[in-house]
């Protein structure tokens, strides 16, 4: 995915209102469970910070999409 688009749909995801959870999926199709605030696009670089604080980078051109996570009715 280039990097403007990426950086457009994680704008567009984490802005929700309410917000809701998504994940995103990379070409490897390994999906990961995505928040505001555990993404970051800088200069060409993807970082992701795992739950176990790992971080890891990646080229936006890793990622194959954004995709919304469903809830369930009594979560809304």
């Amino acid at each position: 995915m280039r990097e403007d688009v990426l950086a457009d749909a994680l704008y567009a995801y984490s802005h929700q209102t309410p917000f809701r959870p998504f994940t995103v999926e990379l070409v490897n199709r390994v999906r990961l469970v995505a928040h505001p605030e555990v993404f970051r696009i800088e200069s060409g670089v993807v970082g992701y910070i795992a739950p176990n604080g790992t971080v890891h980078m990646s080229d936006p051109s890793a990622v194959a999409r954004l995709v919304s996570v469903a809830i369930a009715a009594d979560e809304a």
